[in-house]
């Protein structure tokens, strides 16, 4: 059945400007993060495995990594984000007459509940914006990053969300000395909520000393978060784009003035760290 939409039109600008505000507050994490690998944060040691015993070289964390900094950046653009669609419900209200007071965008952690939680948070926004939310199933299954998006935000509210800087790809170069030729010794990304990162010495240089390293680094989400271990640059992104999505179909379905151009997946400008 096609529900027609209320006769005013819904404004939707408040929600545009949130997610816009959002992603100004991921370009500046992505920056501040930048700042930091600049700085060659690790330096590499050889030392034998502590476990296993295995010859190699640790990259150790040198510098403390800013997290509680950082952390300030992913609240406010969890936040930002949760919000827009807050925004998108309340001005729906607004153009049945309705006020805004209790009305919210339902997304649930549990798949159970979900159409008592639209009549509750939707019934002042009207049919066409309970349609839409419907459409989009707003539970962990069948929406994880939505669902992502509401957890990280609950959390956000009563503690930091401490990033974790990552290092990733990492290079020694080794050799060079009594005719050993340079080679180059790689290893993998290190666990999250870990500082160091192994690097197992190629075989016949289990005596040399590495005499320069490279490495790429990244900043992921800490343990017991939803997207542990998942780059917060580009799941932020990710999210920021999942919620313009939105945004867009709303605009589409209630036929109001294309606002989100800047904030869709196409005008956004993804950055890396």
């Amino acid at each position: 059945m096609n529900i027609a939409a209320p006769s005013v039109r819904p404004d939707f600008a408040g929600a545009v400007a949130k997610v816009a505000h959002a992603n100004r507050h991921i370009a500046a994490f992505a920056q501040e993060a930048g700042r930091y690998f600049a700085k060659r944060p690790y330096q590499a040691i050889q030392t034998p495995h502590p476990d296993t015993g295995e010859p190699g070289y640790h990259l150790y964390e040198r510098l403390g990594f800013p997290d509680r900094q950082l952390a300030l950046f992913i609240g406010d653009a969890l936040h930002n984000l949760r919000s827009a669609l807050d925004h998108l419900a309340c001005a729906c209200a607004i153009a049945h007459g309705e006020s805004p007071d209790h009305t919210q965008f339902p997304i649930l952690l549990k798949e159970t509940g979900l159409e008592q939680k639209l009549l509750k948070d939707l019934g002042k926004a009207g049919p066409v914006a309970i349609g839409l939310v419907r459409a989009l199933a707003p539970t962990p299954l069948s929406n994880p990053m939505l669902a992502a998006l509401h957890e990280l935000d609950i959390t956000d509210k009563h503690r930091l969300i401490l990033p974790v800087a990552c290092t990733m790809n990492v290079e020694i170069q080794v050799g060079g000395f009594e005719g050993m030729p340079v080679v180059t010794a790689r290893g993998g990304t290190a666990a999250p909520e870990r500082t160091t990162c192994f690097v197992p010495a190629p075989a016949g240089y289990e005596d040399c000393i590495a005499h320069g390293f490279s490495f790429t680094g990244d900043v992921v989400f800490p343990a017991g978060t939803p997207l542990a271990g998942k780059p917060c640059v580009e799941m932020l992104y990710e999210l920021s784009a999942v919620v313009a999505d939105i945004v867009i179909a709303f605009e589409q379905r209630y036929g109001t003035l294309r606002l989100s151009h800047g904030i869709s997946r196409l005008g956004r400008t993804a950055r890396t760290i």
